[in-house]
């Protein structure tokens, strides 16, 4: 099918400040290039000025929900390691196990701690693809919140409220269409700066502008305010990177069938 709209969104976990935190990059996909038309912090993006994380999460879901024409690249993990799937859920299944997540920990840190006891585990297992792409672990202390809102907050109620697609998993439902993207694999697939971009010094700005750079060099078409923004804001620029991966790979829900199983797949 085509898509009307390409949405890449760098999301923020942050209790308080998720609004200002969670970056939207809005896009129309041509035939040779990503023509973007905004780039804002939720805060900003959203009707509603979402401040909160709870206020943010629900800004998403609302938001996307109505976007049945769109495809939408997330970054933040959309499942487990298959071994800790097996563990803590009975499922065969992605969309069983997206269902059944929410109400398997209370917290991000009930489960990290769950996990991390586990033997075998520790907190750092991760999947095929996270190994692929050098993805951190998604139950590890550092993406833990994002991974357990990302979720339980963003695609449980997408997919069983919504009728969202997710790829690999399903791909002929009717709703909005989501992947999983990682912007760090992006730019290092791109040849681009992985790391060392998200800091305050000289240096990491001039990182940033190579960046930004790179993605136009892809055909990413930037207004001069987005890309100055992108240049001085990390997070800015992660959610162009996802609307980039996004429009890369908007082919993925052109394929008949779907993955069988829960791990999935990051799409740089």
């Amino acid at each position: 099918m085509g898509f009307e709209t390409v949405y890449g969104v760098d999301f923020s976990a942050h209790g308080s400040k998720s609004g200002y935190r969670t970056w939207v990059t809005e896009a129309i996909p041509r035939e040779d290039s990503l023509e973007v038309r905004q780039s804002r912090c939720a805060f900003d993006f959203f009707e509603d000025n979402p401040s909160s994380r709870a206020e943010t999460l629900e800004s998403l879901v609302q938001f996307f929900a109505d976007e049945d024409d769109a495809i939408v690249g997330l970054d933040f993990p959309f499942s487990l390691p298959e071994a800790v799937a097996d563990e803590y859920f009975e499922v065969s299944d992605w969309r069983a196990f997206v269902t059944e997540f929410p109400g398997e920990w209370e917290s991000p840190s009930e489960m990290f701690h769950a996990v991390n006891d586990a033997e075998g585990f520790e907190g750092n297992v991760v999947r095929a693809t996270d190994e692929e792409h050098d993805g951190q672990p998604p139950t590890g202390w550092r993406i833990k919140t994002q991974t357990y809102y990302g979720i339980s907050g963003v695609l449980a109620p997408l997919v069983g409220e919504h009728d969202a697609r997710v790829a690999p998993f399903f791909t002929d439902d009717d709703g909005v269409s989501l992947l999983e993207t990682y912007p760090a694999g992006s730019f290092d697939e791109l040849g681009l700066h992985r790391n060392g971009y998200k800091d305050v010094p000289e240096a990491s700005r001039a990182r940033r502008k190579q960046n930004v750079r790179g993605l136009q060099s892809e055909g990413v078409s930037l207004p001069d305010e987005a890309a100055c923004v992108a240049m001085h804001n990390d997070d800015a620029l992660d959610s162009v990177a996802a609307a980039y991966a996004t429009w890369r790979n908007i082919d993925a829900f052109s394929t008949d069938g779907a993955d069988s199983g829960v791990e999935g797949r990051i799409y740089v």
